[in-house]
């Protein structure tokens, strides 16, 4: 008997608990995602400090939002192509090295053509940031927990918006604006030391990852096996593509004027300041991260209930409609005295900003 129990144990297969190594790779792209939000929401908290130093009207200083926004658009595919072909990590360190470089020379600038050239290559140089987050979600997360993971890094990016107000008022209290922009530069190399330190491509490439957890990662598809060629012409004629360029397009025509104007519109219009200001202004940016964790939550869940197609397509649906959005834009202008108006207005882009943010857990 005591031979036959030894005979069982040795063959018995212990199984070996994963490393867990994908989630503190998950801590590090939640907090680039944060940090980028930082660095374009922050800029808004000192604004009016900045017209008056550079003597700019509002008017003058919107071009330096329309300088990021279309650097960053017509950065964005050559930037994420570059990620497929040399990896995320090296791209990455790229695109956080002109975060830090431009962050510090938007304090330095002395007019606004030096202002709009800056906040351009800012716009340059940070595009392609998220297309890159995905690709590392993807070599490092199983399917199943893909709305999971895109879920917690809209969340930071929300969150990121929502700390930023509060972030620069600290930053540029003692030293100014300029300072500001210049000690979060300083948080952003301390950041940026650690991220190339421990950063890895893929799971293979990082030895504290054991192969339990490689195995969980690459599920049914093999780790070393090549992508199906992709060409520009597959691409344009896909109906998935162009339907969800289509919906991205409609979701941030009111996602880019709420982070453009909410700032300036509750201390000008509303004559909110101090302590008031910064959660005004945070509040639907926390409240819209909350929705992205809950999209990752349900995408996951649909996926397994109604497959791949179905589990996510039924969640996005609903962005191809602003006119919920415009009608938020509109509440800016029409509520009738201060108080119902500031009320309703942050109700509103409370829960527009909830709805707009569930569907982000699908994008991966």
């Amino acid at each position: 008997m005591t031979e036959l129990a030894d005979s069982r144990r040795e063959h018995q297969v212990v199984r070996v608990p994963e490393t867990g190594v994908r989630w503190k790779v998950l801590g590090w792209l939640c907090s680039l995602s944060a940090l980028t939000y930082i660095g374009r929401i922050g800029v808004i908290q000192v604004q009016d400090r900045i017209e008056f130093d550079l003597h700019l009207t509002p008017a003058r200083f919107a071009y330096t939002f329309a300088a990021f926004s279309l650097a960053y658009a017509l950065f964005e595919i050559p930037v994420g192509w570059l990620g497929d072909r040399l990896g995320p990590r090296k791209v990455l360190i790229w695109i956080f090295l002109c975060w830090i470089a431009f962050t510090a020379l938007t304090g330095t600038a002395w007019g606004l053509v030096s202002l709009l050239g800056f906040r351009f290559l800012f716009g340059t140089g940070e595009a392609g940031a998220f297309p890159n987050i995905s690709r590392a979600s993807r070599e490092w997360f199983p399917f199943r927990e893909r709305g999971l993971t895109q879920g917690l890094v809209w969340l930071s990016a929300r969150w990121g918006g929502a700390v930023a107000p509060l972030l620069m008022m600290i930053l540029a209290y003692p030293f100014g604006w300029r300072g500001g922009f210049l000690l979060m530069s300083v948080l952003g190399a301390t950041w940026l030391y650690g991220f190339q330190r421990r950063f890895r491509d893929t799971p293979r490439a990082d030895p504290a990852v054991n192969e339990a957890e490689r195995a969980l990662i690459v599920g049914n598809r093999s780790e070393f096996a090549n992508p199906a060629p992709l060409s520009w012409s597959t691409m344009l004629r896909s109906p998935t593509l162009w339907f969800l360029s289509l919906m991205y397009c409609c979701s941030n025509a009111g996602w880019s004027f709420f982070t453009t104007w909410i700032t300036p519109y509750l201390r000008n219009d509303l004559h909110l300041s101090g302590v008031g200001l910064v959660i005004a202004s945070g509040g639907p940016l926390f409240f819209g991260g909350a929705a992205c964790l809950l999209g990752g939550f349900l995408t996951d869940h649909q996926v397994r209930l109604w497959g791949r197609r179905w589990g996510r397509t039924l969640q996005r649906s609903d962005g191809l409609r602003p006119r919920r959005d415009l009608h938020a834009s509109r509440l800016f202008l029409h509520a009738p005295s201060h108080r119902p108006r500031l009320c309703s207005t942050l109700s509103l882009l409370v829960r527009e900003r909830f709805r707009n943010a569930i569907k982000l857990g699908n994008y991966d």
